[in-house]
């Protein structure tokens, strides 16, 4: 199990446009290697279309100690098109991360466009945990970094 430390009394709730023009931003396009280490408690880097269940991520990464918090991952994408509007979420172990709906999110000061969240329903027919896990994913505006999302 991953070590998770965290400060007594302290909630990590970024909001969504914090997500995006701040870690996300820092991620992809500044390439800001602090982020890797600084962050790496409430940001993991993680290939969430490996082949790994998504319970058992949780597991690994403390959800079970944990009281009504999220956990956050960097986790990089695969294009199934050249132009890169079809997008690979298929667990490789089994399941699917299916679409339930998405949205723009803006910035607050200029009200442009930022980026693209999208809420994600695991799918599994015949498996218990088939419609049981959600999963939010923020992608960048910026086609230079859409292969790096924030799950």
């Amino acid at each position: 199990m991953a070590k998770y430390n965290r400060l007594l009394g302290f909630r990590f709730r970024p909001t969504d446009q914090e997500l995006l023009s701040y870690f996300l931003y820092k991620k992809a396009i500044t390439k800001d290697p602090l982020m890797a280490s600084y962050y790496s408690n409430f940001v993991h880097e993680f290939n969430f279309l490996g082949e790994t269940e998504p319970w058992v991520v949780w597991d690994q990464f403390g959800g079970p100690g944990l009281v009504d918090e999220d956990l956050y991952f960097f986790t990089q994408l695969k294009n199934l098109s050249q132009n890169g509007k079809r997008i690979k979420r298929k667990i490789e172990a089994g399941g699917t991360w299916s679409e339930a709906f998405s949205k723009k999110v803006y910035d607050k000061t200029t009200g442009n466009p930022i980026g693209q969240k999208r809420n994600l329903r695991y799918e599994n027919q015949g498996c218990e945990h088939h419609g049981k896990w959600l999963l939010e994913e923020y992608s960048l505006l910026n086609k230079e970094a859409q292969k790096i999302v924030l799950a």
